[in-house]
């Protein structure tokens, strides 16, 4: 499906990929009249003023979330943020001082100054953001995931000294002021005084609140709310009087993003609203749901994530939030029934966990049937030529019979499921896709190049990430050293190089940015990522291996939660480390225990047992040689840990879900080293 340009391959270079419908790389004039993210905003009130926008559900602390979505309009949103931009102003003035040179004109001052925003995705986040811009400062997404010392990281290195957060994250901001000491400012999303409760409250009264109050005032905080920040806007000077941000042009800073690699060391990238708007320009053109209803499962602070949003704000979208995180997803998407939801890998896993158990993990007749029912829909070989091309099945007695109810569980109006780039188990995205009767589209984009490519529901397999978005080149370098050359035969592979077409771009390798991710290219004019740069296993045998693509095909079994797969240059053999899904692991390794009389063990227990370990291995490697893994990639050995990576600083990327190698290894040193010269 790509555009492969003419005489564009050069040495060790691939050809230029295009999207075949904008075979010269640009965006043919589409938007032209947006030069910032803000302009999108902005173009979307005039557009659509009286649209429903910003959706969350109220909280009740004796009910917990309300059945219905609450709404705010495209103009009422216009208004918040031109009020709160204002009160933006009037608190920078106030508390934040010696920010700039003396005699530095304002314009440049409030460009130099960031807006710390800190909570899960919600309608506050969005109204922050836009009135960073609003008053002509740039944002910085501040993110606790893997770990709260991955926040304070952010607020450290991106020198942010006003922070709209949640209720919930403000003792903590308070207690550990002594590593953030330049934090001045808190301005809490939820109000103080308790009287809107939501899902950041319920541990909070008005006694601990005032608490907080003292505890911020002592350490010459300036604690508010969201509320009296905008009340003192509407007293003062408009920040925005005819609606245009103040000194934000295409070439100011728009957000501070952490792109963090195989290594987990964070880097920081300063992203311009030019580079954003290109981003925002391509989505707008390659994914079109006007008028549909969206549910972001993805932070906010992945850059990603908010073009994608900005891109459906031209489409009169509205753009409905989970209920504190993801802990009520499924009453949520029953309630918003949205069209289009955008989720990370383990929220992906969390959705596939609960079909299986609904389908084909059903006991008694609801599960004989469902199990029947997907044999037929998907054949004998397992793999259905409808699930490869994208199709509903709707026509199979799969979706008879099984499909419309499970759809009905998560909305019964789910039409598109974007999910992020990395490794995902084809087997899991074909589940979703025949279960929920929607197209499941994968994409790919680093916090440097935000959306770049993206999967066409003409040729949705589960192996691939798209092609270009419009306005995106890419080519692959050849990595020789690592076995990944553009010569390779049946498929071309190599080191993606992305660039967006914009005279004078600042990225690196001659206005190519090079993403450290290894692609190939199918034959279906698709890429695929297949590895990263760095993480390739070199045995003794001089066999090399990509792990992540194995370690998705280890992670699609029913019994596990994520692996980590290791190899070393010393030794033949692969080992691996496991975390079980517990739900099912439990009642299966009891029988393996041999505990049917003797009482049941828990998971920790059960993971210590060799025979068990042992008994999983063997169940890995069978489900290897069903996905066609060569033996060589087979597994000798498995540690079972009963914690997930993710309590493990710095093993997970956020947001991208990407498995920290360097951490992990580290992490599991003294175990590998006992795995691998245990193996035969």
């Amino acid at each position: 499906m790509s555009y492969a340009v003419p005489s564009s391959a050069i040495p060790q270079c691939s050809p230029i990929y295009r999207h075949p419908g904008y075979k010269d790389g640009t965006h043919h004039g589409a938007f032209s009249n947006i030069a910032t993210l803000y302009d999108v905003f902005q173009a979307a009130v005039q557009s659509h003023p009286a649209e429903q926008f910003l959706g969350a559900r109220s909280w009740c602390a004796e009910t917990g979330p309300s059945a219905d979505y609450t709404w705010t309009t495209y103009s009422d949103a216009a208004d918040a943020v031109r009020h709160l931009a204002s009160g933006l102003d009037a608190v920078y003035a106030a508390h934040i001082d010696g920010a700039a040179e003396p005699g530095t004109p304002p314009d440049i001052q409030r460009q130099q100054q960031p807006l710390g925003i800190y909570a899960d995705a919600r309608p506050e986040w969005v109204l922050s953001e836009l009135a960073a811009f609003g008053s002509g400062r740039y944002s910085v997404g501040i993110s606790d995931s893997p770990s709260v010392l991955r926040a304070e990281a952010n607020i450290t290195s991106a020198g942010v000294q006003v922070i709209a957060c949640s209720l919930d994250k403000i003792p903590r901001l308070l207690c550990r002021h002594h590593v953030t000491p330049q934090v001045r400012v808190l301005i809490s999303m939820d109000a103080l005084d308790c009287s809107t409760p939501s899902y950041a409250t319920q541990a909070f009264s008005p006694d601990a609140v005032a608490k907080l109050r003292a505890k911020a005032a002592a350490l010459n905080i300036a604690l508010l709310d969201m509320r009296a920040v905008i009340e003192l806007g509407r007293t003062c000077a408009p920040s925005q009087p005819t609606g245009k941000a103040v000194a934000v042009g295409p070439e100011t800073r728009c957000t501070l993003a952490f792109s963090a690699g195989a290594t987990g060391a964070q880097k920081l990238v300063a992203v311009t609203h030019a580079e954003l708007v290109l981003a925002c320009r391509g989505q707008a053109l390659g994914l079109r749901q006007p008028g549909a209803t969206y549910m972001p499962c993805v932070p906010l602070d992945c850059v990603a994530e908010r073009c994608t949003m900005y891109a459906l704000m031209l489409q009169r979208v509205r753009v409905g939030f989970a209920t504190g995180g993801h802990a009520n997803l499924r009453g949520d998407m029953c309630a918003l029934q949205p069209a289009i939801v955008s989720a990370t890998p383990p929220v992906l896993a969390s959705i596939h966990a609960d079909i299986v158990q609904q389908t084909l993990g059903a006991r008694g007749p609801r599960g004989l049937l469902a199990r029947a029912a997907y044999r037929a829909a998907h054949g004998s070989s397992g793999s259905s030529t409808h699930v490869l091309l994208g199709g509903s099945l709707r026509d199979a007695l799969w979706s008879r019979l099984v499909a419309a109810r499970v759809a009905r569980r998560y909305g019964g109006r789910l039409q598109t499921l974007l999910c992020s780039q990395m490794h995902c188990s084809g087997e899991m995205l074909d589940m979703l896709r025949t279960s929920l009767a929607c197209d499941v589209v994968q994409s790919y984009g680093l916090a440097e190049t935000a959306g770049s490519l993206l999967m066409q529901p003409a040729g949705l397999r589960s192996d691939t990430v798209g092609i270009p978005l419009p306005g995106v080149d890419v080519r692959l370098r050849s990595i020789p050293d690592k076995g990944y050359t553009t010569v390779d035969r049946p498929y071309a592979s190599g080191e993606l190089m992305v660039r967006r077409n914009r005279p004078g771009e600042p990225l690196a390798c001659g206005g190519w940015l090079a993403t450290g991710d290894i692609a190939r290219l199918r034959a279906n004019g698709c890429f695929s990522i297949v590895d990263r740069v760095e993480n390739i296993l070199t045995s003794s045998l001089g066999i090399r291996v990509a792990p992540a693509p194995l370690e998705a095909v280890y992670a699609g079994h029913r019994l596990v939660h994520s692996v980590f797969v290791a190899g070393s240059p010393s030794h033949a053999q692969l080992v691996a480390v496991v975390v079980p899904d517990h739900s099912v692991f439990a009642p299966w390794a009891q029988g393996k225990a041999g505990s049917q009389g003797g009482g049941a063990l828990d998971v920790e227990a059960l993971c210590k047992d060799p025979r068990v370990a042992d008994a999983l291995r063997r169940e890995l490697c069978r489900h290897a040689d069903e996905a066609g893994v060569p033996p060589y990639m087979r597994l000798d050995k498995v540690f079972l840990d009963p914690k997930p990576f993710d309590r493990i600083s710095g093993a997970y990327v956020p947001v991208a879900g990407k498995q920290c190698r360097f951490a992990l290894q580290e992490h599991y040193k003294a175990t590998l080293d006992c795995l691998f010269n245990s193996a035969a």
